[in-house]
């Protein structure tokens, strides 16, 4: 599991996007139901919502 932590916002620039939404492929591709995504920038959020097809809990 992948845990990104601390008060600060996640995947803000291009790399840290791509990471995130390369995760998430994995955890799905692991049998993953869901992720919880906190912290992130809003068009991230829509970019991980057209990559994978589980449930996103968005904050």
């Amino acid at each position: 599991m992948n845990v990104l932590g601390g008060f600060k916002v996640q995947g803000r620039d291009q790399d840290q996007a791509r990471a995130l939404i390369e995760t998430a492929k994995k955890l799905e591709g692991a049998g993953a139901a869901m992720i919880v995504v906190e912290a992130v920038p809003s068009s991230l959020e829509e970019d991980l919502s057209e990559a994978v097809v589980l449930a996103l809990i968005e904050n």
